[in-house]
């Protein structure tokens, strides 16, 4: 039965009703994926990985803009919770206290540790270490340092790499320039 709809579907160049199908399965098939700012460049890669991913299983992603977690934001999240989302990717962006209560949605947190909810992150000490190697390789010595104001784990993590690369090198970090922006585009660019 289910392949006669998919050939009538593709015969006749329509999609199946997806509310419809909701309805039947008792999920959305959908995944929240919430970021800190949706109109920061980082977020939009992040985005487009996680929907080929979620498309190979049969998912769609629904992108959910924290704002640095502003209040009355986290509702956005809340409100799709109440029906029309499978469960949460929060990218470092802190969870609501209504989904972190026992029968919420599944959460899963990216880049951001939060104790009793799983996570997961960014191997972001070996790309330090590689960024770090390969400015030695070309011969620098003096190397400063930017980081987001935005704060958060990666960036401490990266920022104790770079600090135990210099010293492993007998240089004083403290002796380099360390510099913060805030964590949109504009703000990177050097003037």
């Amino acid at each position: 039965m289910a392949a006669a709809r998919t050939a009538s579907c593709v015969a006749s160049e329509t999609r199946p009703d997806a509310a419809a199908r909701a309805l039947r399965s008792g999920t959305a098939s959908a995944v929240g994926l919430v970021v800190r700012d949706v109109t920061h460049p980082f977020f939009g890669r992040t985005l487009r990985g996680a929907e080929r991913a979620a498309r190979e299983a049969g998912h769609v992603v629904v992108l959910i803009d924290d704002n640095y977690g502003a209040e009355g934001k986290a509702s956005s999240a809340v409100a799709l919770a109440e029906g029309a989302i499978d469960g949460f990717l929060f990218f470092a962006a802190k969870v609501p206290r209504a989904l972190r209560e026992p029968g919420s949605r599944p959460v899963v947190i990216v880049e951001y540790e939060q104790p009793r909810i799983p996570f997961i992150r960014l191997d972001s000490e070996s790309g330090a270490d590689a960024a770090l190697r390969h400015l030695q390789e070309r011969g620098h010595r003096e190397i400063g340092y930017l980081r987001s104001r935005a704060g958060g784990q990666t960036f401490d993590r990266r920022h104790e790499r770079w600090a135990a690369h210099l010293e492993k090198l007998g240089l004083d970090p403290e002796a380099m320039v360390v510099g913060e922006a805030d964590f949109d585009a504009e703000s990177s660019i050097a003037e």
